[in-house]
Order: C-alpha cells, then sequence, then structure tokens
C-alpha cells in the first residue's frame, strides 16, 4: 500500500453465493477485517512512510465471478481465483472460468 493508497477494503471472491447469507458471510468475516488494520502496522511498520490509520477494513463481495453449480470443486475454484488474481489477470477472467474445466483445474 503507497502512500495515496487508504482505501482499507478485503473483497471476498465466493464462488458459492447462492449457498451463503450476506450475515453469515459478515459473521465470518468481522473477525478479518477488524483485525487486517492492526495486522498491516505490524508487518509493515518499517516501510510505511505515513503514520497508518487503525480504522476498521470493510469487505465487498465481488458478484462477477463464476459459480460453482455443484458443491464440490469449491477448492478448485479458489485456487484458480487466487492464480488469476495473483498473476494479475482481469477480474473479468474470474467470471469466465466453466464447471466443465474443472477436471483440469483438480
Amino acid at each position: 500500500m503507497g502512500e495515496g493508497c487508504k482505501e482499507q477494503r478485503i473483497t471476498v471472491y465466493d464462488a458459492l453465493i447462492s449457498h451463503m447469507w450476506e450475515s453469515a458471510v459478515k459473521s465470518r468475516m468481522t473477525p478479518i477485517y477488524e483485525m487486517m488494520s492492526y495486522l498491516v502496522r505490524a508487518m509493515c511498520q518499517y516501510v510505511l512512510t505515513y503514520a497508518y490509520s487503525l480504522k476498521t477494513f470493510e469487505y465487498e463481495r465481488c458478484l462477477t465471478v463464476a459459480q460453482n453449480p455443484t458443491t464440490g470443486d469449491c477448492g478448485p475454484y479458489t485456487m484458480k481465483f487466487l492464480e488469476l488474481l495473483a498473476f494479475g489477470n482481469p477480474v473479468s477472467d474470474l467470471f469466465t472460468i466453466r464447471e466443465a474445466d474443472m477436471v483440469f483445474y483438480r
């Protein structure tokens, strides 16, 4: 996070959106987004060039990712999401993953 980057947001890429109510996501994300600013400050204290805010992070669910029609492949979907994001692919690529391709990702 550079000095100009003040956004403190966690994006949730969920391949099973229809199986998880927003209240359940919020209860699971609360400890993560509440402690994230403390973790960033502790881990980056020697490289930050400004006073890092301890403001609580926010989260958002990305609704434009491929959905797992069967609940058995959430792991391969997750790994494919991580792979695409780690290599700098646009988020739109997360929507093009197909269930038929899961056999290759396993």
